[in-house]
């Protein structure tokens, strides 16, 4: 077990802690992602009221219009 050194296993472990990180923001994304696609869809479908356009949209509560 020579060819074990201290530089293999900082190596081995920024690798497996770069790839736990990249998973996790990627899996983060993911998750905003579909979310906006659910509920882009919801309002497409009327579903949910909205009033106003791109970054003045609001969400209605069920009893306004």
């Amino acid at each position: 077990m020579d060819f074990i050194t201290a530089e293999l296993v900082f190596v081995a472990l920024a690798y497996v802690v770069g790839t736990l990180f990249g998973r996790y923001t990627a899996r983060k994304d993911n998750v905003n992602d579909i979310i906006e696609s659910t509920i882009d869809s919801l309002i497409n479908d009327g579903y949910i009221k909205t009033k106003g356009e791109g970054k003045t949209l609001e969400l209605l509560k069920h009893w306004e219009s």
